[in-house]
């Protein structure tokens, strides 16, 4: 044991005191080789991975390796040398092709979108009526709101830009979309010609345009300065419109519509007499609001003048008085009647009497007590006349039948004065209105036994006892007197004559309106009509089919099940058959085309001309007193602009194509010189 003891202590001695063992048994250090790190390059951009291997840089400035022993260490070196430094200038001003194309790209959507932009304000412009001299200011308030926006800085458009955008590029790219339309489907033209505030004679041509069997819509068309009025010259202007604009009129237009001046509605020498010569089968309407117009008119001179010539003296007592319409207001207020202003009856627009008549019962009493108390004064003879007037209780009679009475009108003068398509409705309303004044003094059993436009109006022994007709609730409700009865007379005769009116422009006999309803979603889907072979006879310039065909699918349609396809009595009657032209057959076809393709044919003619007066309104809301020297190209412009921006909702909204982008050139923008500034001087 104690050998093997002394032995061990004998080898721990000798590990421990011996130098030379304990050199000789040391581990050998491991030499570390620095590898490249891609993260480098995030703090030093002129750095990249060199191809010599793994533990070299390459230096895109000195275009060298550098060798990485140390580290990152080694990099920071090399960057500091002189070399370097010397390398570095020489190529901060380089780019590379990638950042120069990217740099083109932005440079050129910054470019576009100012276009775009500059697009855009010409609608808002346009939309709200604006004068183009608010462009001398807009685009720098909108370079001082939006400093940081690129797109702001590249904005440059002043008043003559904006006018030339709103005509050449906005204006004309919706006009070559409406001749597309035109020339692809049917459509009807209402014209119109007026006189505007700095008597430039316009003639206005609007299109209701059958949108590919999907809709029907008005689109302003064209405003043509015009110096003679004449059937001839005005028949011309439409003829070089179509022909300058290649529009294909003779095949696709199938109705026409205007007011009945003897210039466009004539029966010889008239703009109609030419168009019926020119495309044979065409339709033709006179304006059923202008027609109801003058109805209202006849019938109203029945009546004593006195009524007329009270509404006037009272409107014009005030108009031009804020004293006595402030003193009006202590009497309004005393006899607890809202403190509203007097309206003026207009001599060419009768059927605004109604509102008017209105406005004068419903004020009656105050109107009494001012002028009781004006008339106190001998010197103010007006106050005197209108008293006497307030004073007579015929007075308040007349007023309260024309309040009763003028809604016959107005009711469906509104009707029609709708945008939506009404032609297969004309029929129906002309009728009830003609058998509402009918009940009022015919006897009931007449009325039961014949058809409205077979009835004699005129001959007194079909009339009811005068104490049994109808002339409203306030006058039949009235004391029976000698006065009395003689106003009943009157009122009489009113109706009398507004039948006479009604009927000679809208004959019912055998009236090819009666057979349109056939349209109406509630006679589609009660199945009341089984052919309609007549009607596609009567029109047979809206289809290119056979009449069998249309008649055929027709009473398949008849047979359908409604349900199925969401078809029901309270769909407008576009959006019904919308419905219907989605039905398709098994191969993927429409089930109706032809039918379909008749229908919106019919709903596209004109029912009035209401949408030609909308434009001329449009016309004063920019032609003013402030801005009284803009040229009819320039209004023109607008319009269609306006017309544009509907088509999208609004200013912010509507679609601006490359096709427009393109126009916003020198060339294309001032290609009018002649015009160039000409009406900006009054904005």
């Amino acid at each position: 044991m104690s050998s093997g003891s002394d032995s061990n202590r004998v080898d721990s001695d000798t590990d421990d005191s011996s130098p030379s063992a304990s050199t000789s048994r040391k581990r050998p250090k491991l030499a570390y080789k620095q590898k490249y790190k891609k993260d480098w390059e995030k703090q030093m951009p002129w750095l990249q991975e060199s191809q010599n291997g793994a533990s070299f840089g390459w230096c895109k400035a000195c275009k060298c390796d550098i060798k990485i022993t140390h580290g990152k260490g080694d990099l920071v070196k090399h960057e500091y040398t002189s070399k370097h430094t010397k390398s570095c200038v020489s190529t901060v001003g380089q780019k590379t092709i990638t950042s120069m194309f990217a740099e083109k790209t932005k440079e050129m959507t910054t470019e576009m979108r100012a276009k775009e932009a500059e697009i855009r304000i010409a609608g808002f412009v346009a939309e709200h009526n604006l004068p183009f001299k608010i462009m001398e200011h807009l685009p720098d308030l909108m370079r001082a709101v939006c400093s940081d926006s690129a797109i702001a800085k590249k904005i440059k458009c002043g008043p003559t830009k904006i006018k030339s955008i709103i005509t050449n590029v906005t204006g004309e790219t919706h006009r070559q979309n409406l001749i597309a339309l035109m020339n692809s489907n049917k459509f009807s033209l209402i014209a119109d010609e007026s006189t505007d505030r700095s008597c430039t004679k316009n003639l206005c041509l609007v299109a209701r345009i059958n949108c590919n069997n999907n809709n029907v819509k008005d689109y302003f068309l064209a405003l043509i300065p015009i110096h003679d009025a004449t059937g001839a010259a005005l028949f011309e202007h439409i003829i070089q419109f179509f022909n300058k604009y290649g529009i294909d009129f003779k095949q696709n237009c199938i109705g026409f519509a205007s007011d009945g001046a003897n210039n466009m509605m004539g029966g010889q020498n008239s703009v109609v007499s030419r168009i019926k010569e020119l495309i044979p089968g065409i339709f033709v309407m006179k304006c059923i609001c202008h027609s109801f117009h003058l109805c209202a008119s006849y019938a109203c001179e029945k009546l004593p003048e006195e009524v007329e010539k009270f509404a006037r003296y009272v409107y014009n007592y005030f108009s031009n008085s804020p004293k006595r319409t402030e003193e009006l207001k202590e009497f309004q207020q005393f006899a607890n009647v809202s403190p509203v202003k007097m309206l003026h009856p207009s001599s060419t627009r009768w059927l605004s009497l109604e509102s008017v008549v209105t406005r004068l019962l419903t004020q009656y009493g105050a109107l009494t007590l001012y002028f009781t108390d004006k008339a106190s004064s001998k010197k103010d003879q007006a106050a005197f006349s209108i008293l006497h007037l307030l004073q007579q209780p015929e007075t308040k009679l007349y007023l309260e039948f024309l309040a009763y009475a003028l809604p016959f009108f107005n009711k469906l003068n509104t009707l029609m004065q709708s945008e939506q398509p009404q032609i297969h409705t004309i029929y129906k309303e002309v009728s009830n209105t003609i058998k509402t004044i009918m009940e009022c003094f015919i006897k009931d059993s007449i009325m039961s036994k014949l058809n409205v436009y077979e009835i004699d109006f005129q001959n007194p022994r079909n009339f009811q006892n005068i104490e049994e007709m109808y002339f409203g609730a306030v006058i039949n409700s009235s004391a029976n007197s000698e006065t009395l009865l003689q106003i009943k007379k009157q009122c009489l005769q009113f109706y009398i004559e507004s039948l006479k009116q009604i009927l000679s422009r809208f004959p019912l006999k055998d009236s090819i309106f009666s057979k349109l309803d056939f349209m109406d979603p509630e006679t589609v889907v009660n199945r009341k009509v089984k052919s309609i072979a007549d009607v596609v006879s009567h029109f047979s310039n809206l289809h290119s089919h056979s009449l069998q065909d249309i008649d055929s699918q027709w009473r398949m349609l008849r047979n359908i099940n409604f349900d199925d396809f969401n078809l029901c009595i309270g769909d407008d009657i576009v959006s019904f058959w919308r419905k219907v032209s989605k039905i398709k057959l098994g191969t993927g076809e429409q089930k109706f085309g032809k039918l379909i393709a008749f229908v919106f044919n019919l709903l596209s003619l004109p029912h009035s001309s209401a949408n030609v007066e909308r434009c001329f309104s449009q016309i004063n809301l920019n032609k003013t007193n402030m801005r009284n020297r803009l040229i009819s190209s320039t209004l023109e412009g607008i319009l269609l602009t306006k017309s544009l921006v509907s088509e999208g909702g609004q200013c912010d909204k509507f679609e601006i194509n490359k096709e427009m982008c393109k126009k916003m050139n020198s060339t294309d923008l001032y290609k009018n010189k002649e015009n160039e500034g000409s009406d900006l001087d009054s904005d």
